[in-house]
């Protein structure tokens, strides 16, 4: 007796999941009708930034952390350079010059 009623709780909350995926859908389709701009999920607007970088410097390692992008340029002087940029504004937060006096 104890199986069918987690059985039937199983069933049950399975259903609403496949309610709420349906209703989701229907607004998606209604918002995308009256609005053909609308996305559910809007891309960051940093995907179309650009880091300028010093001539003769090239990307030698890049890595992500959350919203953080590290570039580690490695410089034809022989400098090193971090650069740490915001993902969501595309903005560069700092650079950290490394090897070298300022």
């Amino acid at each position: 007796m104890r199986a069918n009623k987690v059985l039937m709780s199983l069933v049950v909350g399975l259903g609403l999941v496949i309610a709420a995926g349906v209703i989701l859908i229907g607004f998606g389709l209604y918002k995308k009708s009256s609005d053909p701009g609308f996305r559910f999920f809007a891309p960051p607007e940093a995907m179309g930034a650009q880091v300028a970088l010093p001539p003769g410097a090239e990307i030698a390692h890049m890595a992500a952390d959350g919203n953080r992008l590290f570039l580690h340029l490695r410089e034809k002087d022989g400098g090193q350079t971090i650069v740490v940029l915001d993902l969501d504004s595309g903005a560069v937060i700092r650079r950290l010059s490394i090897g070298r006096e300022p």
